[in-house]
């Protein structure tokens, strides 16, 4: 992993790290139905669910089940009004199981619109929600986040269906959100809820199952071999296949995505054999803030990743990539008590539900975050800049902006980058801010004092290959509340996203302003009620580029947010009243901070 920080904001926790920040945040004891794990304490089924689009397919283990869209699909037209692909979405998920778990809703909206439906899941089910664009509205996109705050699962792919099939582990509110990204009409969307463990396919509503190339159903001789081989071996450790080798056609430098929600208690290996035409194959898995945990880039036509043992249940994303050659990349996947002393894992499915293929994955990554700026308030102010990059080096870019203006400035690099940077400094070569954290992305923040030029440099800190680099302009104001500048900017960020969800600032609380040091730490008792659920904020003002805010309930963690932001946000659901005690710290800059308390009512399940 190459974090040095456990990341509970985003939902997950992993023992090769050494993090177990599991707790109050996750239900216990929810029985999963006769194809869960059998262990104490409820199943733990390994789900492997679509983000969306492409064709989709279900691999359960030992069904054979190896069509490229679902039984029962219902095609709409293309062009059909969005009423009508609904109703095909409706007929598609009930021939699988799935039911409306809310009404149909629609809304006008306009570029850069954020809409959010928040919802108390029933635990343990999984649900698909779906977003469909009326005319005028040329591109959607779809974020689902969960209690805690990470995102488990996104769709951004530029077109005007997003949909996000996933399951509720975590106790609270879960949120899809849908953003505009171009044009204006009606937003219609709805949710639908299925059993535990099962994983909707959907994209065949708009292709018809259509695939530009169409992947081997029965695998060649020389790859079985060495399948049968790793699976003797990893037998002898415990595991057992959960999914059996299904296929997927990639091109050099093309990549599948493999959206995975895993459950608590159990380890997972997770292997890609290539065959004919595969020269090198390639395999990620990363965590819903797009780190990399585990990677294999040997020289090598399988890839194996190892052990991933979870302790809180999460969305990671597996993906393939074919490094050299053209043809199948079969993907198949083992799981194994994270206990050795507990039986064997029996009775296990696992659904995995993949795209055809194909296609960047810069693409999807850019997407996603280019979408997320959007919907908070910034606008791209140029085409993006595509670059390359070796571990250890760095580039120059100048850019120049106008006076009293904030900006973003964003780098997304492709799979076999590990870690990107990036330093924003003035023309005096005075630090501005800095992207500190340990991944494939980096994004700095500025309001521009006077106009000028500013230097970008981009650092591939670690792995190397290609990048894209764009700037955005906050179209907002820059000052109101006793706050200005890159201070006003953040915190109207965080704001605008919590009211969304249906925050609201908790006048039980005082705004509070003071100064924080480089190391140092601040702590406030807070008393909350029952049946509430909270957002803790803290927001860095100049010269601040890094806090941590972490929530403790006598001594145990239960909310934190330490992903590498200047503005942290950690969610917490209270079930009962008490104090709890924030503690607010600078690991990166000197200079004021906020911290702001908001309240959302907690509701009944099923909301």
């Amino acid at each position: 992993m190459t974090s040095s920080r456990c990341s509970v904001f985003a939902g997950l926790a992993l023992l090769a790290v050494g993090c177990n920040l599991t707790s109050p945040r996750f239900y216990g004891g929810i029985d999963m139905g006769a194809g869960g794990v059998g262990v104490s304490g409820g199943g733990n089924n390994v789900v492997v669910t679509p983000a969306g689009g492409g064709a989709s397919t279900t691999l359960n283990a030992g069904t054979g089940n190896t069509g490229a869209t679902a039984p029962g699909t219902v095609s709409a037209p293309p062009g059909a009004p969005p009423a009508v692909q609904l109703d095909a979405v409706a007929q598609t998920l009930r021939a699988q199981g799935y039911a409306p778990a809310s009404q149909a809703l629609h809304a006008r909206r306009t570029a850069g619109g954020l809409t959010s439906y928040g919802f108390m899941p029933q635990p343990g089910n999984c649900y698909v929600a779906v977003a469909v664009a009326g005319p005028g509205i040329t591109s959607l996109a779809m974020t689902v986040s969960a209690p805690s705050g990470g995102n488990i699962g996104y769709y951004s792919r530029g077109d005007a269906h997003p949909w996000v099939s996933f399951c509720a582990y975590e106790y609270g509110y879960y949120f899809p959100r849908v953003m505009v990204g171009a044009g204006a009409g009606e937003v219609h969307y709805q949710l639908f809820q299925g059993a535990p463990s099962t994983s909707a396919m959907i994209a065949g509503v708009w292709s018809a199952g259509g695939s530009q190339r169409a992947a081997p159903t029965t695998i060649d001789a020389a790859t079985q071999r060495r399948v049968a081989a790793l699976t003797q071996q990893l037998q002898g450790q415990g595991y057992q296949m959960v999914v059996t080798p299904r296929a997927t056609m990639l091109g050099r430098g093309d990549v599948s995505s493999l959206p995975a929600a895993l459950r608590e208690g159990f380890c997972y290996t997770f292997a890609t054999f290539g065959g004919p035409g595969t020269r090198d194959g390639d395999l990620y898995l990363y965590d819903a803030q797009g780190t990399v945990l585990q990677r294999d880039e040997r020289a090598d036509v399988d890839a194996v990743l190892r052990d991933v043992c979870v302790t809180s249940a999460a969305q990671y994303t597996l993906r393939p990539r074919m490094a050299e050659g053209e043809g199948p990349i079969w993907v198949a996947a083992y799981a194994r008590s994270a206990q050795p002393s507990s039986a064997q894992v029996t009775q296990t499915s696992m659904s995995l539900a993949q795209s055809s293929g194909g296609g960047n994955d810069i693409d999807d990554a850019w997407n996603s975050q280019q979408s997320s700026l959007q919907s908070v308030g910034y606008q791209p102010e140029a085409a993006p800049l595509n670059r390359t990059l070796t571990e250890g080096q760095t580039a120059d870019e100048t850019v120049n902006l106008a006076a009293g203006q904030c900006y973003a400035i964003m780098a997304v690099g492709e799979s076999r980058v590990r870690d990107l940077d990036i330093d924003l400094n003035d023309a005096n070569n005075r630090p501005v801010d800095r992207d500190y954290a340990q991944d494939p992305k980096a994004i700095v923040r500025l309001c521009a004092p006077a106009a000028g030029q500013f230097r970008v440099t981009v650092r591939m800190a670690s792995g190397g290959g290609a990048y894209r680099l764009g700037l955005f302009r906050w179209s907002g104001g820059t000052s109101g509340a006793g706050l200005s500048g890159i201070a006003f900017v953040r915190n109207a960020e965080v704001t605008r996203v919590l009211q969304s969800d249906g925050y609201q600032g908790d006048a039980s609380f005082d705004i509070v302003r003071a100064q924080i040091r480089e190391g140092a730490n601040t702590q406030r008792n807070v008393s909350l009620r029952a049946n509430q659920c909270y957002a803790f904020v803290g927001v860095g003002g100049n010269g601040v580029s890094d806090l941590d805010l972490t929530v403790q309930k006598d001594g145990q963690t239960v909310a934190e947010d330490r992903t590498f932001t200047a503005f942290p946000t950690a969610r917490f659901c209270a079930r009962t009243a008490g104090s709890y005690r924030v503690t607010i710290a600078s690991r990166h800059g000197s200079g004021e901070f906020v911290f702001r308390v908001f309240r959302r009512e907690q509701a009944a399940a099923g909301e």
